[in-house]
């Protein structure tokens, strides 16, 4: 990627992966944001209960042209099972995960 400035990209919301694979714990947040109350644990639940593992999920970034930005670690060394330990770990490295723009290699 040229430069360093990616403040105007769209980074990666894990969200946006629990959307597109139906997650339950997800449809409940977004039906109790409009709600007083409850989303906190809901979001416990889907911390301890995610059903995603984390390959599922880098293959939702090679799906959707998301690219790695950020200091280059070995995945072999993280341990994390599921989607949400494995984008925590990501974001406890200062790795921020942006959409590929059109002719980036």
């Amino acid at each position: 990627m040229k430069g360093n400035n990616i403040d105007n990209i769209a980074g990666f919301r894990l969200e946006e992966f629990c959307r597109s694979c139906n997650c339950p714990y997800q449809q409940e947040i977004e039906r109790l944001e409009n709600v007083d109350g409850g989303v906190l644990e809901v979001r416990d639940c889907c911390k301890e209960q995610c059903t995603q593992t984390r390959y599922d999920l880098i293959q939702y970034f090679r799906d959707h042209k998301y690219i790695r930005n950020g200091p280059k670690l070995d995945i072999k060394e993280c341990n994390a099972e599921t989607a949400y330990e494995f984008n925590s770990w990501l974001e406890k490295n200062c790795v921020k995960i942006i959409k590929k723009r059109d002719g980036e290699v």
